[in-house]
């Protein structure tokens, strides 16, 4: 379809612009539908990806070209590349990851996302009530205090 209406074959702006958002919408539905084709179980918990709301989760976000959802102008290989660095995650375990709750384990870095939910622990849960600050490790050469200097 042609760039612009000046170029194009129709008699008036308003048909041209129907015509124009019809198309994009019609390709913004194929690629919806291919990404959620790609959703699996949660990596985490396991939940049933047809029951409950999955999210993309880079794995490194070094590694991140685009964000999942805004996908509308990149190729099917573009998008299939981006979700090969990506965990499926419910979205309980996508916000309790991103508020440091659990924390994945060094071998879910390792799982092949492509299949599904891997076998044995992938995350260790925090729980921030249970940190005690007088385990914290103390200095041995605390800093002098204003007395000292006086």
């Amino acid at each position: 379809m042609p760039n612009s209406f000046e170029k194009s074959g129709y008699a008036s702006r308003e048909k041209y612009e129907r015509q124009r958002k019809l198309s994009r919408d019609r390709e913004n539905k194929k690629k919806r539908a291919y990404i959620n084709s790609h959703k699996q179980d949660c990596f985490f918990c396991g939940a049933d990806k047809n029951t409950v709301n999955i999210e993309f989760h880079h794995k490194n976000p070094l590694e991140k070209q685009f964000t999942i959802s805004h996908m509308r102008r990149m190729s099917f290989a573009s998008i299939d590349a981006e979700i090969k660095k990506c965990w499926c995650l419910c979205e309980e375990c996508h916000t309790k990851l991103h508020q440091r709750l659990i924390d994945p384990l060094p071998s879910a870095y390792d799982e092949d996302t492509s299949t599904t939910a891997p076998q044995g622990p992938l995350i260790a849960f925090l729980d921030p009530y249970t940190i005690d600050i007088n385990d914290a490790p103390h200095d041995p050469d605390p800093p002098p205090t204003p007395a000292a200097y006086a």
